[in-house]
């Protein structure tokens, strides 16, 4: 298994700490009339058509305002109304029945919603990124140096990068909802970290580990308003923390340690910090966690495992496997699984299992390791690794099971992946190390 710091899962690349309108056809018949020649010398007056069809509209027209030489007068409202509804209709009668699938009509013209970025998914959605699939694919930042955590709030998408091989060029970032456009810059949380990569939000700070710095750090969300503020040291001298849940009380995160059975899960109160709480030690590897307002849960190398809050006793078993990424909504617990070497890894798993135990219930087969997951209210979703047998890819499957959706391709997802009401959101080594959304998810 890769640690944070090494770029290697076998003998293919891992990213990540852990590891990624139509116009009407209104041409006039013929030359100018004698009419069409004012005594004014003025252009020729094209709005009397002779070849069209007699109706209720010609009929009118013959009573619409005219000027002393008994022109018609074109500047009148009445004038315009009455040709509006004059003349050759569009084909098909300008209703949409011209459009042929997978067209639609919109706007007045025949559009592909699939990938027309001006009604993309549906008349007038406007997509600033690339429409693909009737989803708005857009690139909220680039040129971000390793980019892998990633959390989310009403406002902004935050997430750190790790700037591998620059012992303290990392950095924790923020963009708008929105991304970065018309030449404006993303905020910087905090600067000069060794290498952070877990990261959550909450109403008033946003927090993250730095893995070789070996810290849990905070910010007050203040800076995002130009307020100057230093970073806020909550625990120190941690043995390679990675991923991080935070409560209304508590940030939670695992430490990886340095051998395969020195992993721990630990909390400390929000606010300044304190002495770390030890919740779980002797653990495998643990990389990611969750908490709800009775249990923290995490992933580690010998399965997911489950430990009531205020609870010193021993970790549940939920199920066993390399466990690498995790989520949880009011009933279940969602993960990835490693597959294995033979395989390429093209074999992991998404699965999941009741919040308090119970039967496991496999989501999806013949995934290349979940580098990110995430749940909403119908669907998980997670990303795959570019690995040799396959991946490189966000995908999304039903709560309950069911045929698994690739949502994006092309992909090199490096760490987690977040999700709110619209849409879904993960960090990438595209375009040089890229944050990216997808509407609707």
């Amino acid at each position: 298994m890769t640690l944070p710091g090494q770029r290697r899962l076998g003998t293919a690349p891992l990213v990540a700490a852990w590891t990624l309108a139509a116009l009407l056809d209104g041409c006039t018949s013929g030359g100018p009339s004698a009419r069409d020649s004012g005594v004014d010398g003025a252009a020729p007056d094209g709005t009397t058509r002779h070849d069209a069809a007699p109706s209720d509209a010609k009929a009118r027209s013959d009573t619409r305002p005219t000027d002393a030489y008994g022109h018609v007068d074109v500047t009148s409202q009445d004038a315009f109304i009455a040709e509006a509804s004059f003349g050759d209709a569009p084909r098909g009668g300008g209703d949409g029945s011209e459009c042929v699938a997978p067209m639609s009509f919109c706007g007045g013209a025949c559009v592909d919603e699939q990938s027309d970025p001006g009604h993309c998914g549906g008349c007038a959605t406007a997509c600033a990124g690339q429409c693909t699939a009737g989803r708005c694919l857009v690139t909220l930042a680039s040129d971000q140096a390793d980019p892998a955590g990633i959390a989310v709030n009403t406002a902004y998408v935050f997430w750190t990068n790790e700037a591998t091989g620059d012992s303290s060029g990392g950095s924790v970032m923020a963009v708008p909802l929105g991304g970065v456009s018309d030449g404006g810059a993303a905020w910087v949380i905090a600067a000069g970290q060794a290498s952070p990569y877990g990261v959550a939000v909450d109403g008033t700070r946003v927090y993250w580990t730095d893995v070789l710095g070996g810290t849990l750090m905070s910010q007050p969300l203040t800076v995002l308003g130009g307020a100057a503020a230093t970073p806020i040291t909550l625990a120190s001298e941690q043995g390679q923390p990675l991923d991080l849940a935070v409560d209304s009380a508590h940030v939670f995160w695992t430490s990886s340690g340095a051998d395969a059975g020195g992993g721990s899960v630990l909390a400390v109160p929000l606010g300044d910090g304190g002495v770390p709480l030890v919740l779980a030690s002797g653990q495998s590897r643990p990389t990611a966690v969750a908490v709800d307002a009775t249990r923290v849960y995490w992933a580690a190398a010998d399965g997911v495992h489950a430990l009531p809050l205020g609870d010193a006793g021993a970790p549940w078993g939920l199920a066993a496997g390399v466990a690498t990424a995790i989520a949880i909504d009011a009933v279940s617990v969602y993960w990835t699984s490693l597959g294995t070497a033979a395989r390429g890894y093209a074999d992991g798993a998404v699965l999941s299992v009741p919040l308090a135990g119970g039967t496991v219930t496999t989501l999806a087969t013949g995934q290349t390791v979940g580098a990110g997951i995430a749940v909403d209210a119908t669907s998980v979703y997670w990303t795959t690794l570019p690995l040799p047998g396959g991946g490189g890819n966000l995908v999304k499957v039903p709560r309950g099971g069911g045929a698994p959706t690739t949502l994006v391709t092309g992909q090199s997802p490096r760490g987690r992946v977040a999700v709110d009401a619209m849409s879904v959101y993960w960090t990438s080594d595209r375009e040089g190390g890229s944050v990216l959304k997808l509407t609707p998810k």
